[in-house]
């Protein structure tokens, strides 16, 4: 077999080990399911998870989510992962999607402070 034949062969094996579950391209926004350790695009991911659902659960295994799978941690975006695919596959707007995945983490901490402060407030008014 020829180099060039090889190299081809290696970056089809790379890039499909790098693709989503759900969609099969590169992934985008790298995101694993804690229990089953099972890695999705953020998007892909967000179209089986519903916050508030009793019902969500990983898109492969079915293993079971919880409620609020960001909020717990039960989801989590896979910085190690998603710094790795970014350096070999490189696209134009993985940096507004950045931009936005921070954005979105930081309304996620904040939803969930105020959540919990709101519930030590209650307990503090029937003390």
């Amino acid at each position: 077999m020829s180099q060039r034949h090889e190299v081809e062969r290696d970056e089809d094996s790379i890039r499909k080990a790098l693709s989503c579950n759900q969609c099969g391209e590169v992934m985008r926004e790298c995101t694993t399911v804690v229990e089953c350790m099972h890695t999705f695009c953020r998007a892909c991911l967000d179209k089986f998870v519903q916050e508030g659902s009793r019902d969500n659960r990983c898109p492969k295994c079915l293993s079971p989510l919880g409620i609020d799978p960001y909020g717990t941690s039960e989801v989590r975006f896979d910085h190690q992962l998603n710094a790795i695919v970014l350096k070999i596959f490189p696209r134009d707007s993985d940096a507004q999607m950045m931009a936005d995945r921070e954005e979105r983490e930081n309304s996620q901490r904040e939803a969930s402070l105020m959540r919990s402060n709101s519930g030590r407030c209650v307990s503090e008014i029937g003390q």
